[in-house]
């Protein structure tokens, strides 16, 4: 096994001058806060933020939305993945060097913040209840958003645990990565910090002054005490543990036949499939496509035929789970589903859908569109005759899409057979197999089986997805090897016509029905009024563009 190099060198070295700045400055910063004088400072600070932010609450939309969206526990997750995002393409998207380099630089952070973060818990509590408790006025963002779950009140705040976490992220990158992305950390921790001002639960100094100080006390007694350097050497063998696992399985189960993807690239692979698969409207193979994997899965899928049985029967399972391409599926099938756990439990899709409907719609539209168009681009078509294909499924697109949703039975043999045919659209490039599912009446309660995790749901729901896209995978390959051009063309304006159901301005109406809501009717318009929602959705459709956008260029990157 390769261990990373330059093990000393994960971080800057030691430099006891600035480690004894660091201390010098942390003593002086909270020392300020508990000298009288300034002190006074501080609380006049401290009120002045609160007032300033927690006064947009009463200016209407989007303002309280926006804090009731960011203030839930469920958005700290989504900022978590959104760290990791960076971390990755940061650290994770390079050479295998680079890779192995970032993965323990990856653990070295993981340390250091869980011994700071632990640290604060059991040693530094100071009692600093949230402003809300008794400043006058206090505005309760959940007096105007009904279903806000921000956090407005605590019995103790400081120091703020979040503002430890994102300052800490904020030197640890600086060092490690240089100014840019350091500056990068620094706004991340000043955006994730506001919503719990707005709300009322924090106070300004509870990430200026706490924050600040654990992050700087750990800098400074990592440069001055051999702590670094033991951390170091933790990560990097726990590093080469992980790698000597990954060199084992590929040793037993890799395809010579076929090159070996890095396991870390093919789960965000899976992650990105997973989250376009619990979108309606966008294609899970169509993400498969932009990620350059497309056919290598559907070849892998295919392989469950007769010669797999036979090595299963025979015992022989490295030979069977070689034939199927066992080392490039599992990484794909952990990626999908860690997006179906995060997008059915920590951040619901259709809490999204019902509760914030023009935004999510507009980054799905921006999503389609940019795919649709990059698509089209990609097949260089120049007859014709060829676009009656694109028309043919634009057609049926629409058709499609303007089925209403309907009632359909819930015993087990309808939740088999609608699993089969989501698969079967899961698979075309541009079909989406959620979409299929909303038509025959089954998303939402997809989406409620997996977020409670209700086995009689998803047993069969599965047993249907594997069968159909066993059945399927095959004749999939065989058009696209025979009729490349009129099949894409044909799923593409499938694509085209989905748009329409994912425009993010509708009239959507809804019943309650044994206590959940279900969808009954969509009907599109056009905006006549400019407001808070129609801003969102023209904002989300761009940024749903530019995330293609990168997505793409990610696939070529890697390909």
């Amino acid at each position: 096994m390769t261990q990373p190099n330059n093990r000393e060198h994960l971080m800057p070295v030691s430099n006891k001058r600035n480690g004894l700045i660091c201390l010098l400055i942390a003593a002086l910063l909270m020392g300020s806060w508990f000298i009288p004088i300034t002190n006074e400072w501080w609380d006049a600070l401290d009120d002045a933020v609160y007032f300033a932010m927690n006064g947009t609450v009463q200016w209407g939309s989007p303002w309280p939305e926006i804090w009731a969206a960011t203030g839930d526990r469920r958005f700290d997750l989504f900022c978590g993945v959104l760290i990791l995002s960076i971390f990755y393409a940061r650290w994770l998207n390079g050479t295998e060097t680079q890779w192995r380099q970032g993965v323990a630089l990856g653990f070295y952070m993981l340390i250091v913040i869980f011994l700071v973060v632990t640290y604060q818990r059991e040693i530094l509590v100071v009692a600093s209840p949230s402003p809300s408790l008794y400043l006058e006025p206090f505005y309760s963002i959940k007096d105007v958003v009904p279903w806000s779950r921000a956090k407005e009140t605590a019995g103790s705040t400081f120091p703020s645990d979040h503002a430890t976490f994102m300052c800490l992220i904020t030197w640890l990158w600086w060092q490690a990565g240089g100014r840019r992305i350091g500056l990068l950390a620094l706004v991340l921790t000043i955006l994730f910090a506001l919503p719990r001002m707005a709300a009322g639960a924090h106070q300004a100094t509870d990430t200026l002054i706490g924050g600040v100080f654990s992050a700087l006390l750990a800098a400074g007694i990592l440069q001055l005490t051999p702590l670094n350097g033991w951390i170091q050497r933790a990560s990097q063998w726990m590093a080469g543990g992980i790698f000597a696992f990954e060199a084992m399985i590929k040793r037993r189960f890799s395809n010579p036949d076929l090159p070996n993807e890095p396991m870390g690239q093919q789960i965000i692979r899976g992650a990105c499939m997973g989250t376009a698969d619990l979108i309606p409207g966008v294609s899970g193979g169509t993400m498969a496509l932009i990620l350059g994997i497309y056919q290598r899965l559907l070849n892998a899928i295919a392989g469950v035929n007769r010669d797999f049985v036979k090595l299963v029967s025979k015992a022989r399972f490295s030979e069977a789970l070689r034939h199927i391409d066992f080392l490039f599926v599992l990484p794909l099938g952990i990626g999908i589903l860690i997006a179906i756990v995060f997008f059915s439990r920590v951040i619901p899709v259709g809490w999204l859908i019902r509760e914030v409907p023009e935004a999510t719609f507009g980054l799905f539209f921006g999503l389609i569109a940019a795919s649709v168009v990059s698509l089209l681009l990609s097949l260089n078509v120049t007859r014709l005759r060829s676009w009656l294909w694109w028309v043919a499924g634009l057609a049926a697109g629409l058709f499609v899409v303007m089925l209403v949703p309907a009632q359909t039975p819930s015993s087990a043999w309808f939740i088999f057979l609608c699993g089969a045919i989501a698969a079967t659209a899961m698979l075309l490039p541009g079909v989406s197999g959620s979409f299929v599912l909303l038509v025959l009446g089954k998303y939402a309660e997809v989406l409620e089986a997996l977020a409670s995790f209700n086995m009689t749901f998803i047993l069969p729901l599965i047993a249907g997805v594997a069968t159909g896209a066993i059945a399927f995978a095959s004749s999939i390959s065989w058009l696209l090897a025979n009729y490349r051009q009129r099949t894409m063309l044909t799923v593409i304006g499938v694509l085209t016509g989905s748009l329409l159901a994912v425009w993010p301005y509708q009239h959507w109406i809804y019943e309650e029905v044994g206590g959940k809501q279900r969808l009954l009717d969509a009907t599109p318009y056009i905006p006549q009024h400019f407001d808070g929602a129609v801003l969102s959705g023209i904002v989300m459709m761009i940024i749903g563009v530019f995330l293609y956008r990168g997505i793409e260029k990610l696939a070529s990157k890697a390909s």
